[in-house]
């Protein structure tokens, strides 16, 4: 359970306590519901951490995958190269075709590691937002908890 359904069910939770007639505006709720709704809370938060790292570090595969496509494609280049060094002017063609190939899998080897690292700053960005969000959350209910007369 996430922790905006964990506040969603302690705020209906505070809505159904029944009021202590003359008590002043006290009410009476289930304590033992409302404290595993606090510990539902306290796991739902790290869970949801641990999920924004897991993003992130599928976004470093990606990075890796990227470098690895890009030496594959090289060394494959290279190959061909050395396989037409039989005459001079296939030799010529071969390091023009071998410099052509290097700087276009650089290209998009920079180009795919751009767009992964992009991608994982939003994404970090998004987590942080959130992370934000969950803390001011957090502290409005611990504000209403201080606020809630027993």
């Amino acid at each position: 359970m996430g922790y905006e359904e964990v506040l969603d069910e302690m705020e209906d939770l505070l809505e159904k306590a029944w009021k202590v007639p003359m008590g002043g505006g006290k009410s009476v709720l289930d304590v033992s519901a409302f404290q595993r709704l606090i510990k539902d809370l306290r796991l739902s938060v790290p869970r949801e951490i641990t999920e924004a790292n897991r993003i992130v570090n599928n976004k470093e595969q990606i990075i890796q995958d990227a470098k690895n496509k890009c030496e594959d494609v090289y060394k494959m280049a290279r190959k061909k190269v050395s396989e037409m060094a039989e005459e001079h002017e296939i030799v010529k063609l071969a390091k023009k075709r071998e410099a052509d190939i290097l700087k276009k899998c650089q290209d998009k080897c920079k180009e795919m590691a751009t767009k992964a690292r992009n991608e994982s700053l939003g994404c970090i960005s998004d987590c942080e937002k959130n992370l934000v969000l969950q803390l001011e959350n957090m502290r409005n209910f611990k504000q209403n908890l201080k606020v809630i007369k027993i």
